[in-house]
């Protein structure tokens, strides 16, 4: 198996950006989507009781912009 089938094909897509958060302490968003900084900032106000999980679960299933 590549890493390609193993990390990218076969991996989960919350998985694998929680292992983003997880490995860098970065909003995982930010790195896929390259969110901008202040979009990040509303989005973590947003969510701070439920915290970066949450966002990122919700921010899976909503329409792309």
């Amino acid at each position: 198996m590549t890493n390609r089938k193993k990390y990218f094909t076969k991996q989960n897509e919350y998985d694998l950006m929680m292992a983003i958060e997880n490995n860098t302490g970065t909003c995982p968003i930010r790195a896929v989507a390259g969110i901008s900084r202040e979009e990040k900032i509303m989005r973590c106000y947003k969510y701070v009781h439920s915290g970066c999980k949450k966002c990122t679960q919700n921010w899976l299933n909503e329409e792309a912009k």
